[in-house]
């Protein structure tokens, strides 16, 4: 025989040498930083819709009210109450006005009408202040002097021009304060 029962061994190889970097984050760590990161934008994105959603709101609930005033001045000026129609008109065009420059005290509808935002002063023009001056007038005037004026066909003429005015005005404004 060759010589006692040797086995030929195993050449082992060299273990791997692997080095740990210092810093490491593990799976769970990123999926925490993506969680977080993504539930900051979705509630960003949330807070501007709602920020959005109420603007709309505001001015859809304004909308409805100028509506719901147009419709009792049309009832005063079918019951032939002019002077009271009128004084509706005139405190209507006051809360529209305010809402649209964003002005919140009282103020005369001059200095709101020169507060609009410049985009509405094409609507808001020298048509609109004859119109609004007709209906003060007829509201504010002594009896005597308001006798020509009490003409339901102007009326009715004038206060579709208001009317048209006003809500050309509140669907072009973008954002109402």
């Amino acid at each position: 025989f060759l010589g006692s029962a040797q086995t030929p061994s195993k050449q082992e190889l060299p273990q791997l040498i692997y080095q740990e970097p210092r810093w490491t984050m593990s799976q769970k760590i990123w999926n925490w930083i993506w969680l977080v990161l993504s539930l900051v934008v979705l509630i960003g994105l949330g807070i501007f819709y709602f920020k959005e959603m109420k603007n709309d709101n505001i001015k859809d609930k304004i909308a409805r009210q100028v509506q719901k005033r147009f419709k009792d001045i049309s009832k005063l000026q079918g019951e032939n109450k002019l002077r009271e129609a009128a004084i509706a008109v005139i405190n209507l065009a006051d809360v529209v006005l305010s809402e649209i420059s964003g002005a919140e005290e009282a103020h005369q509808i001059s200095d709101l009408l020169n507060m609009v935002p410049p985009s509405l002063s094409k609507i808001f023009n020298d048509e609109f202040r004859v119109n609004l001056k007709y209906f003060e007038a007829l509201g504010f005037a002594p009896e005597e002097a308001t006798q020509n004026l009490k003409d339901p066909k102007r009326f009715k003429t004038e206060l579709k021009a208001i009317h048209k005015k006003i809500m050309e005005a509140l669907e072009s404004t973008q954002e109402i304060k």
